[in-house]
């Protein structure tokens, strides 16, 4: 199996319901120990999201706290809201 990274510069300006991706510069896609080719780096992929069948996220620690962080003020401020109504 590939690993992928998705291009989110290039998604943006892509077609409505499609993704850029590109191989990811992982231990997974190097093959017996070499790094990938400039003309592997410089693949590109468009996937539709219906064409995807499965799909597994690796997070790195500082992308994780950031999501960690915004999940706990979400959930904090449905509570703010109760205790609003509450008072009225």
């Amino acid at each position: 199996s590939q690993y992928l990274v998705l291009d989110q510069q290039k998604t943006t300006s892509a077609k409505e319901g499609a993704t850029i991706w590109r191989l990811a510069d992982c231990s997974e896609n190097h093959i017996k120990g070499h790094t990938l080719t400039a003309k592997q780096k410089s693949q590109e992929f468009e996937i539709l999201h219906e064409d995807f069948l499965k799909v597994r996220t690796h997070i790195d620690k500082k992308s994780y706290s950031r999501i960690k962080k915004a999940r706990e003020v979400l959930r904090s401020k449905p509570a703010a809201t109760d205790a609003e109504v509450e008072r009225q």
